[in-house]
């Protein structure tokens, strides 16, 4: 973490995406395969909607990071 310079909080944050998407599509299978189609459809909608939650420090960091380079 230290030679590539990444802050510890972000690599927290990308393995804490895997994570829940690893969960989402584990529970996608299993109401797919329960034939329950919809609720399968809500869990993505669930996991899409936690994921962006998770990530909104990263993509406030990176659209600081691209303004600083914007000429003023």
């Amino acid at each position: 973490v230290r030679h590539a310079r990444v802050s510890e909080y972000y690599l927290a944050t990308v393995l804490k995406v895997i994570g829940i998407a690893y969960l989402v599509e584990f529970g996608t299978q299993i109401a797919e395969d329960s034939n329950c189609k919809a609720i399968a459809a809500k869990i993505e909608l669930a996991g899409k909607i936690l994921i962006m939650t998770v990530s909104i420090p990263i993509l406030v960091a990176v659209l600081q990071a691209v303004l600083r380079l914007l000429p003023a």
